[in-house]
């Protein structure tokens, strides 16, 4: 017995059976099914579903523009028959199903990654080359990190324009990484899972899912959202400096933060290709360790110039900003384990994983 047998549907998609979520795409489905099942020694199959239906939770995994509404039906919501409902009721009486047209399936590719990337390699190039201080800076940062930062704490050499702009490339670089990754996820129900179990609200949850669908927009808004995080950084370096008995002025915490970030900037070329590169699972584990890799040489920066600029032991600094990131990780996975059952969810997406693995 075949327990539930659908397929899911763009209602105003009439590219032919090419798209697999074309209306044609469904028709065909049900009537290749029913010919396995005939053929088969199988007692039978449920139809999933006879109608489209509005979820309790928004879905990742739904592709109607319409988080809320599962499309898998024979009819629509409003009970308007499909392709598929004149398919299966001909496999019911034994008629023949008129031919169903091919048609195309049209490239999902974004090309905002590539635009994107061009834009942020060609304006970073442009600034290299014209701006004698932002090369300086630049190649002194990622070349000699402890005399750049002390540099930051004499307030030499770097600007807080250049300060800015050099966290505005890597947030948009991680930015482009990001929405790479997760556009290429979008039908992977783990993800849709993890995002159920992580986000707080429907309402933010239902946002996100837009976000992850509009490419372009992700970029945009997400470039603003991982600046707003740095920005956040250095607001907290400069609260919790007096803790080190060092004073300090803004300056040096948003320039001490900005200028951790040159390592992500790798990541703007990484960006134009990430999503063709995941079509193949091969790239996974090159890519998630690359992405790691450099985050921890951003953090290991970081921590290198807060101690250079407090003054301070830099094993005292490790100590601290690693309590630090344990205390938050562990204050989150608290919050979601009363609020969401955490634990247990983690246990069942793992379990979940590993059986589709198999």
């Amino acid at each position: 017995m075949i327990v539930k047998m659908g397929s899911e549907v763009q209602p105003d998609n009439n590219n032919g059976y090419a798209d697999p979520l074309s209306l044609q795409a469904q028709a065909r489905y049900f009537l290749q099914h029913f010919d396995v099942v005939r053929a088969s020694d199988i007692d039978g199959a449920f139809l999933w579903a006879f109608n489209d239906w509005r979820g309790d939770r928004p879905a990742l995994t739904v592709n109607t523009g319409n988080p809320w509404m599962h499309t898998l039906g024979l009819v629509s919501h409003a009970r308007e028959k499909r392709y598929a409902f004149d398919a299966v009721r001909t496999a019911f009486s034994g008629d023949r199903f008129s031919a169903i047209p091919p048609g195309s399936n049209p490239s999902s590719s974004p090309i905002v990654y590539v635009l994107s990337g061009l834009v942020l390699l060609i304006g970073t190039a442009y600034l290299y080359n014209a701006d004698r201080r932002f090369r300086d800076g630049l190649t002194r940062s990622v070349a000699n990190a402890y005399n750049f930062f002390s540099d930051v704490r004499d307030q030499r050499i770097v600007t807080i324009p250049h300060s800015t702009l050099v966290g505005l490339i890597a947030s948009a670089a991680m930015a482009i990484v990001v929405s790479s990754v997760f556009y290429h996820f979008r039908t992977s129900i783990l993800l849709d899972n993890v995002l159920t179990y992580v986000l707080v609200t429907d309402d933010l949850k239902e946002t996100i899912i837009t976000l992850i669908r509009s490419p372009q927009l992700f970029v945009l808004v997400f470039t603003g959202v991982f600046f707003a995080m740095l920005v956040l950084i250095s607001l907290l370096l400069w609260i919790i400096a007096p803790l080190f008995k060092a004073r300090i002025f803004p300056f040096h915490a948003y320039a001490t933060t900005m200028w951790s970030t040159p390592p992500l900037l790798v990541l703007v070329p990484v960006g134009m290709i990430l999503y063709r590169l995941m079509d193949s699972p091969i790239y996974y584990y090159p890519a998630a360790v690359l992405l790691g890799g450099l985050h921890i040489w951003v953090l290991m920066r970081f921590l290198k110039g807060v101690a250079i600029i407090l003054d301070s032991s830099p094993a005292r600094v490790y100590a601290v900003g690693v309590l630090f990131l344990l205390v938050v990780g562990f204050g989150i996975y608290f919050y979601l384990d009363q609020t969401h059952s955490a634990f247990d969810n983690v246990r069942f997406l793992y379990e979940d994983a590993a059986h589709r693995a198999r």
